[in-house]
């Protein structure tokens, strides 16, 4: 059952490489965008003590994020220019860099939902990268992860075109004009 959502664009890299701030801006211009939930998952999962926090069972938790991950693909328009905020193929890179292999269910969704061929990376940036009870990641730790995320989205045929660490509204022009050419 694959679907291709050509105009449906990801932004992807590393935690706090700028994703949600850029995807925000997309989204003031009146682009249509989805963003990510992670970060409610897990301020819920803080309030409820979960025993599916990332930090205690990261198996489960990529699972929860995988289906979310999936319906935000679903629920995206198919033939309206979109941008969300991370992709399925972000969640390999997670499992690898916990040293898991990425279940039956992540692969197969990874193949059958695609998206468009272009992906938005965001590479790590130290000057706006911070971490607090939600985002526990070192920005050793970010590095890392970008790692992963880069090999598994050019592994998977995506094509990725490196954001460049400007402001937010040189990052919001470079997207668009992107997309002109």
């Amino acid at each position: 059952m694959k679907i291709t959502k050509s105009k449906l664009y990801l932004v992807t890299g590393c935690s706090g490489a700028g994703k949600t701030t850029l995807i925000r801006g997309l989204s003031q211009l009146g682009i249509s965008v989805v963003e990510e939930g992670t970060r409610q998952i897990i301020e819920a999962m803080i309030r409820d003590d979960s025993a599916d926090l990332p930090w205690k069972n990261r198996l489960a938790f990529q699972r929860i994020i995988v289906r979310r991950r999936v319906d935000d693909f679903l629920a995206a328009p198919k033939d309206q220019m979109c941008f969300m905020d991370r992709g399925l193929p972000d969640e390999i890179a997670y499992y690898l860099k916990d040293g898991l292999s990425p279940d039956e269910s992540c692969l197969q969704a990874c193949a059958d939902y695609r998206y468009a061929a272009e992906v938005f990376c965001l590479p790590p940036w130290r000057d706006i990268f911070n971490n607090d009870e939600v985002r526990q990641e070192t920005f050793e730790d970010a590095v890392r992860v970008y790692d992963y995320i880069v090999a598994v989205y050019e592994s998977l045929g995506y094509r990725l075109i490196e954001v460049p660490p400007v402001s937010v509204a040189d990052r919001v022009r470079f997207v668009v004009g992107s997309l002109r050419h």
